[in-house]
């Protein structure tokens, strides 16, 4: 089976009870299409558990996600770096800093980057714009179809900023369209598979679920094959 899930934002837990809701098995894929890290309470082990997996022979294709993107940009630039702590960037640091006795408002902007394992770095800064599987395009915020190729010429920041596009599937010669980055309701989600719309996004707004209680929170599992939902209510609320 294939199965697609974005926006996991740091919370581990409920990606493991969504893998275990969905019985998946070695041998399946899952398509992760970014933001793994920042606002939810343990990034550090979202990205562990992703290199771990990998190296164990699980099919883990992550993709770049704005907040990936956000963190690879800050290093050495502070200017960036703040605007990436404003944006959920402190939690993730904080816990990169876990056992260091201090927090991120505390750490020299030019070497944040120091506490995080080069591995984990390395991990993101290999991490593509885009999958192709054949029948579906996977990216995580969108494409620009005001393009004549927009899978060629849409930039990086269209790939992993974009909000709203407007899906034509002739432009992806049939292409079915699998995006995350704009929080959704459940029941928008769920219209989109109904009416057969080509453009899925599954961004539930998981890291969401204590300002917003039950209008967002969900992790979103879409399973490509069977075109089946799985919604999985956070769970890290104890943290």
């Amino acid at each position: 089976m294939r199965y697609a899930i974005s926006d996991i934002h740091g919370c581990k837990k409920t990606l493991m009870k969504a893998l275990e809701t969905v019985e998946f098995q070695r041998g399946d894929d899952l398509y992760v299409i970014g933001d793994c890290i920042d606002r939810g309470p343990d990034s550090p082990g979202v990205i562990d558990f992703l290199i771990k997996g990998r190296k164990e022979g699980f099919n883990f294709h992550v993709l770049m996600g704005n907040h990936e993107d956000f963190l690879l940009s800050s290093i050495g630039n502070p200017e960036v770096y703040s605007s990436w702590m404003f944006n959920g960037g402190n939690h993730c640091m904080n816990q990169y800093l876990r056992g260091h006795d201090r927090d991120y408002r505390e750490v020299d902007m030019m070497n944040f980057h120091k506490f995080i394992p080069r591995s984990h770095r390395d991990f993101l800064q290999e991490l593509p714009l885009y999958k192709d599987t054949g029948d579906c395009i996977l990216v995580h915020a969108g494409l620009n179809f005001y393009l004549e190729d927009p899978l060629k010429n849409s930039s990086k920041d269209e790939m992993i900023w974009e909000r709203y596009s407007e899906y034509h599937p002739g432009a992806l010669g049939g292409r079915g369209l699998i995006t995350g980055h704009t929080p959704r309701l459940r029941q928008k989600i769920e219209d989109d598979i109904i009416n057969k719309q080509g453009h899925i996004l599954i961004d539930g707004g998981c890291c969401f679920y204590k300002q917003y209680s039950y209008d967002y929170g969900n992790l979103v599992v879409y399973n490509m094959d069977t075109k089946e939902l799985h919604f999985i209510r956070n769970c890290e609320t104890n943290e």
